[in-house]
């Protein structure tokens, strides 16, 4: 379990000690990177660690070396999302422990080519998920027995004592998989989810769907998609003031000096409500002037927004949230087709450095002069001319001044010629001159 602190500006993602261990402003660029992250390799590398340490009878292969694979898994999940820098060990036990339960479902009830009895038994199931888990586990951990749990929850207590034949089983157990189970199905679903949230809901040129307002559209998503996406059940706190936060690469002797400080100041003041305090005592009214000096220090009092999460889901959810409380405007950069906020309609490039080193902006506004000079011929002649005007500077056969006076002079004889008040030849013989 961890926090997520929302304000005005974006929020924090905290540790149970309330250490900032990343934040998020509201560019919201991680969100964007996510959603255009290709995780297609996670399948595959799920398979091929899982097939290194079972065989196709869940027998343990005791003499395989898979460490490698699993670190490949953590280098997905990382640069999809800063929160996996943290919850990656986590996530992928929990990947682990709902694809092996979901494999023996199938296997038993689906395929029958387990028994059913054999899963029954906590020493065969835990033999198997604790080799599948041991590179992840750390002492202490109870993940093995948890999943256990939740596999004799899901085929039900009744079935022990069931007496029904092979063909009741399906029956008597809950949503048996369809299919073999694949790892990390849920991820790349839940991807597909968030990126069809930012398209109908927040992204400007979203088909047809310009005319929508905001409840409209997101009517419109809940509609389309009444499946994708299910209601998310977190714990809520708002608060006035945060609980103190200590960050990476500060002084955390200052931190909490600071905070004593403030304790020793509002510690007398405590008992103090709006019918006392016309009455206050010496001592407290120095210490009552002293919570208002702290107080004129503040520059913003936003109200604060706490939620305790425990998956990546949960963020985004919540971040998309606070998008569209906020009315943010999203729109995909022509150039590296990523998402980006709309802060001005008429920019359609985003501020991000593509391969080659330039900024996504620069190469758009050459794209787009471009286009004008392969679209006008009138601006294409004047930026012949003035290219060999400059030239001249460069040479010092032509002053700066002079410079400076022909290119207003031409900028007017071009915006003439795009008026029509100017023959196009004519402003081609002036600029020869």
């Amino acid at each position: 379990m961890a926090f997520v602190a929302f304000n005005d500006l974006g929020y924090e993602y905290l540790d149970q000690g309330y250490f900032v261990l990343f934040s998020e402003n509201n560019t919201h660029n991680r969100l964007f990177e996510y959603a255009a992250k290709d995780l297609t390799s996670l399948p595959k590398l799920f398979s091929e660690y899982v097939d290194t340490r079972l065989d196709a009878n869940l027998t343990p292969i005791r003499d395989q070396q898979s460490n490698e694979v699993i670190g490949q898994i953590m280098e997905v999940l990382k640069s999809a999302h800063e929160y996996y820098k943290y919850e990656d060990r986590r996530a992928i036990i929990n990947e682990i422990g709902n694809y092996f339960n979901e494999l023996l479902i199938f296997l038993c009830y689906k395929c029958r080519t387990i028994s059913p009895d054999l899963p029954k038994s906590e020493e065969w199931y835990l033999e198997r998920i604790k080799w599948l888990m041991y590179p992840l586990l750390s002492a202490g951990d109870t993940y093995p027995t948890d999943f256990y749990g939740k596999y004799k929850d899901w085929i039900s207590a009744d079935f022990y004592t069931s007496a029904g034949s092979e063909e009741d089983y399906e029956t008597i157990v809950c949503d048996v998989p369809k299919k073999r189970p694949s790892g990390f199905r849920e991820e790349i679903r839940i991807q597909k989810v968030i990126c069809d949230m930012l398209y109908f809901i927040l992204d400007m040129e979203a088909q047809d769907m310009g005319n929508l307002t905001l409840p409209q559209r997101m009517w419109l998503f809940a509609n389309l998609f009444p499946d994708s996406y299910s209601e998310i059940e977190i714990t809520r706190k708002l608060s006035f003031c945060p609980k103190p936060r200590f960050r990476s690469g500060t002084d955390r002797t200052q931190e909490i000096e600071r905070n004593q400080r403030l304790k020793d100041i509002f510690a007398p003041l405590h008992s103090l409500d709006s019918r006392t305090i016309a009455k206050m005592q010496k001592n407290t009214k120095d210490c009552f002037k002293s919570a208002i000096k702290a107080a004129e220090d503040i520059e913003t009092a936003p109200i604060y927004e706490e939620y305790e999460i425990d998956s990546l889901k949960q963020l985004l959810y919540l971040e998309i949230i606070s998008m569209i409380q906020a009315g943010t405007i999203i729109r995909k950069c022509k150039n590296c087709s990523r998402y980006f906020v709309v802060n001005n309609r008429k920019v359609t490039y985003c501020d991000r450095v593509d391969k080659t080193g330039k900024r996504c902006s620069a190469v758009g506004s050459q794209r787009s002069f471009q286009k004008k000079m392969a679209e006008e011929e009138e601006l294409k002649i004047y930026t012949r001319a003035y290219k060999t005007h400059f030239a001249r500077v460069k040479k010092g056969t032509m002053g700066q001044d002079a410079f400076a006076e022909w290119c207003t002079k031409a900028k007017v004889k071009l915006e003439q010629v795009r008026a029509g008040k100017l023959d196009i030849a004519v402003f081609q013989e002036w600029l020869k001159k």
